[in-house]
């Protein structure tokens, strides 16, 4: 047991020896000192800082060697520190100025030059921080920026609580791309305050840190600044989709079809979100296309409607803002009927109108038809005319004027003139007392035809009776039926 006893005891001692033995062949001289002057500098862009250092002091030894920084740095509160390795001697990053920024950086080397593992310097340290301006509570409030449709930019705030009334507040801005940052020129304002900016066309602000501070003035107090930094691509709001449009497939499935929201979004950043509303039920989906086939719950369901919205997606930024949501579109189990009043409406109206106006035609004429006329003076009465049988009854002459039979004395001659039917009776109704010769002569120029053959001369007999005489005004008829002589009587 004794024997036993030594024996352990000796290998733990070989054990010992052996490890300091290593320790002591690992080179233990090998040191590295820590970056010289580190310190964050503010450039005065709004946020965006540069930490830099100088190399550490006796790097001679290791003139072969790649020598490299890890740099860790935060905000004040934050409890994640971000992480860089670099060989230069400078970075640059944006930080919330709200808050102090806090940073460590320490020198390595790598195992290309120990040969052994990594070596590490101390820590060196800085922090940088505004110094505080004004009280809390006379920062803006709210702050919202909304990048519409990848187009125009719109900032708007509410003033600091408790601020005097002759606080007003400025704008100014930068993102990489500009020589030095930049103050609102469009405002937007009330009661004389400025709380909102409108910015002009920006030139290739996406994807890139974009800096706003937001600073105030008064006569009274001291307004504290407010800081924001944004990625513009993140805060994207699209238009809304258009044309949207329902097409029924069968019974089951209903097909929703819209167009890629206008603007130069391209179509491949776009997610979609349909919100289906079937009878009383809702569902919402997303998609990444412009279609979409919806199953029906139900083959009994009277209405599906649907509305859609657009943003976006994960592709093209990291996150994003919601469009509005487009116009309603619904289908209707009844459309038909709907369709059949909306066809029936216009047609009922034309139809009544026309029958309004028919009847108003219609009636015009009844009216003309059933008008009494007036029968002017016999030609007895007028004395006796030239060329008729003296001594007996003169024959009244009948004039057939659309229905209306008006007695008129037949002319003598075959005689041509130029007029209107109206005229010849205008001219007849004012000349009613003729005087004896010739009544030709008298005549109203009109276009008059006596026939031979239809109205022989006066005073002749054919078969011992005084044959009728015809006289034509243009279409107009003349004609009396001339009285038989009497017995005994001469004819001329």
């Amino acid at each position: 047991m004794t024997f036993i006893h030594l024996d352990s005891r000796c290998l733990f001692t070989v054990l010992i020896c052996t490890s300091f033995c290593y320790v002591l062949s690992s080179n233990p001289e090998i040191k590295v000192n820590p970056p010289q002057d580190f310190e964050i500098v503010d450039p005065g862009y709004l946020g965006y800082l540069c930490l830099q250092w100088k190399p550490p002091l006796f790097l001679d030894n290791f003139k072969e060697c790649t020598v490299e920084y890890e740099l860790k740095y935060r905000n004040f509160g934050s409890k994640i520190w971000k992480t860089i390795i670099t060989t230069n001697l400078y970075y640059k990053d944006g930080f919330d100025l709200n808050k102090g920024v806090e940073a460590k950086i320490h020198t390595l080397l790598p195992q290309q030059c120990t040969n052994e593992s990594t070596v590490r310097s101390l820590w060196s340290e800085a922090t940088y921080w505004t110094p505080p301006q004004g009280n809390v509570e006379t920062k803006i409030q709210d702050m919202d920026c909304v990048y519409y449709n990848w187009l125009y930019l719109f900032c708007s705030w509410k003033p600091g609580m408790d601020v005097p009334l002759d606080t007003n507040y400025n704008l100014f801005y930068w993102y990489d791309g500009l020589d030095h940052p930049m103050q609102c020129d469009d405002y937007m304002t009330i009661n004389g305050q400025n709380t909102g900016c409108s910015f002009p066309s920006l030139k290739s602000p996406d994807y890139k840190d974009f800096y706003i501070c937001v600073n105030g003035s008064s006569r009274s107090t001291a307004i504290r600044p407010s800081y924001f930094i944004f990625q513009l691509q993140n805060i994207v709001k699209p238009l809304p989709p258009d044309y949207v449009s329902l097409t029924l497939k069968d019974s089951n499935e209903v097909i929703l079809k819209w167009s890629v929201p206008a603007g130069p979004i391209p179509a491949a950043c776009f997610i979609y979100e349909v919100l289906v509303t079937e009878d009383d039920t809702t569902r919402v989906s997303t998609t990444i296309e412009n279609e979409m086939c919806i199953t029906r719950k139900s083959n009994k369901s009277n209405q599906v409607c649907f509305l859609v919205k657009s943003k976006v997606n994960i592709y093209c930024s990291e996150t994003g803002i919601w469009s509005e949501w487009s116009e309603e579109q619904c289908w209707r189990g009844d459309i038909w009927k709907e369709t059949l009043i909306y066809f029936m409406v216009p047609f009922g109206f034309v139809s009544l109108l026309g029958l309004l106006i028919t009847l108003l035609i219609l009636f015009k004429q009844r009216a003309v038809l059933n008008t009494p006329c007036r029968r002017p003076a016999l030609p007895d009465q007028l004395g006796p005319l030239p060329g008729l049988v003296q001594g007996s009854r003169a024959a009244p002459c009948v004039c057939a004027v659309t229905g209306c039979p008006v007695e008129l004395p037949c002319a003598q001659s075959k005689a041509r003139h130029q007029g209107s039917v109206a005229g010849t009776l205008h001219s007849w109704l004012q000349n009613q007392s003729l005087p004896p010769g010739n009544f030709s002569s008298h005549q109203p120029h009109h276009h008059a035809a006596c026939s031979d053959r239809l109205c022989p001369l006066p005073g002749s007999v054919q078969g011992g009776r005084v044959a009728p005489r015809v006289c034509t005004v243009t279409d107009v008829v003349f004609s009396s039926p001339a009285p038989s002589p009497k017995p005994g009587a001469k004819v001329t």
